[in-house]
C-alpha cells in the first residue's frame, strides 16, 4: 500500500476514535439524564411521593395568594398538612386521606418541632415532622399552626419557634413549597371564656405570620377571612360547639379557599 494512502487511513482512524467516543460518552449521558428525570418526576418508585400536578409552571411571585380558578385533586394530592386538632379534622371529615395530614391535636408549633407522631405505612417506627417530610418529600407543605402558641407564648416567643420550624421544614425537603396558613379565628363565647385567644391577637399574630413568609420565601394563606362574620369572629354557622373546632360546613368552606387560592393548577 503507498504511504500516503497508509497516512490517510490512519488520519481517518484517529479523527473517528475520538469520535465514536464522544458518541458513546453522549449516549451514557443521555441514559443518566433520562434516569433522573424519571426520579424527579415521579416516575421511580424509589421516589416516595407520586405528584400528577405540573410543578414545572410558573408559581405566583406575590406572598399572599390570589384568587385562582379551581385547582383539581391533583393539587390537594399534591400537599402535606401540618398542624393541630383543627387540621386533623380536614382528615376525619374525609376531605383529605390520613396520611397527608401530619398533626397533633393540642399542639403548639414548638413542640412540634422534636415530638415523634408520624406513623407511615411500611415504616415500622413513629417519626418526627423532620423525618416524615424527608421520606414524603411533598410537593407543598401547608402549615396550619399558630392557635395554640397565642395562647401560651408571648409575641417574640411565637415568632422566634415559627421561624425555627419553617427553616425545619425548608431542611428536611428543600424542594417542596411552603405555604402558611392563617390562624383561624374563634367565636365571641370562646373570646369570653379564654382571653388569650381573643380575634384581635389573632389577627396580630397573623400580620407577624405575613412577614416571617415574605422574610423566608413562602407563601400565605389568608383562610381566615373566609369562615368569620362582620364582627371578626368566627361565623356560628361554621362552629363546631366550642368555639375553636370547625364543623363539616367549615371544612367545605376552608377547602374551597384552598383549591381557588392555588400555588397551580
Amino acid at each position: 500500500m503507498p504511504s500516503n494512502q497508509k497516512k490517510k487511513n490512519h488520519s481517518f482512524f484517529y479523527f473517528m476514535v475520538p469520535f465514536l467516543v464522544t458518541i458513546l460518552l453522549f449516549g451514557v449521558v443521555g441514559f443518566l439524564a433520562k434516569d433522573f428525570l424519571l426520579a424527579k418526576l415521579g416516575g421511580d418508585k424509589s421516589i416516595p411521593y407520586q405528584s400528577n400536578s405540573q410543578i414545572s409552571q410558573d408559581l405566583p411571585t406575590d406572598t399572599v395568594l390570589k384568587e385562582t380558578a379551581r385547582a383539581g385533586d391533583d393539587y390537594l394530592n399534591d400537599i402535606i398538612f401540618v398542624g393541630d386538632s383543627r387540621t386533623n379534622g380536614m382528615a376525619n371529615f374525609g376531605f383529605v386521606d390520613k396520611e397527608q395530614v401530619f398533626a397533633v391535636d393540642g399542639i403548639n408549633h414548638k413542640d412540634i418541632q422534636t415530638s415523634k407522631f408520624i406513623t407511615v405505612k411500611g415504616v415500622n417506627k413513629t417519626m418526627t415532622l423532620e423525618e416524615g417530610l424527608m421520606l414524603k418529600r411533598p410537593p407543598i407543605v401547608m402549615v396550619s399552626l399558630g392557635i395554640n402558641g397565642v395562647a401560651f407564648m408571648a409575641e417574640e416567643e411565637f415568632v422566634e419557634e415559627y421561624r425555627n420550624l419553617i427553616e425545619l421544614i425548608q431542611k428536611s425537603t428543600p424542594d417542596s413549597q411552603i405555604i402558611i396558613q392563617s390562624i383561624l379565628p374563634v367565636s365571641y363565647q370562646k373570646e369570653q371564656s379564654d382571653t388569650r385567644m381573643r380575634n384581635t391577637k389573632i389577627d396580630a399574630y397573623n400580620g407577624k405570620l405575613l412577614l416571617l413568609a415574605k422574610e423566608t420565601g413562602c407563601y400565605y394563606l389568608d383562610s381566615a377571612q373566609a369562615l368569620k362574620n362582620s364582627k371578626n369572629m368566627l361565623d356560628a354557622k361554621y362552629d363546631s360547639g366550642d368555639g375553636l373546632h370547625l364543623n363539616q360546613k367549615a371544612y367545605e368552606v376552608l377547602f374551597s379557599y384552598i383549591v381557588t387560592h392555588a400555588l397551580y393548577i
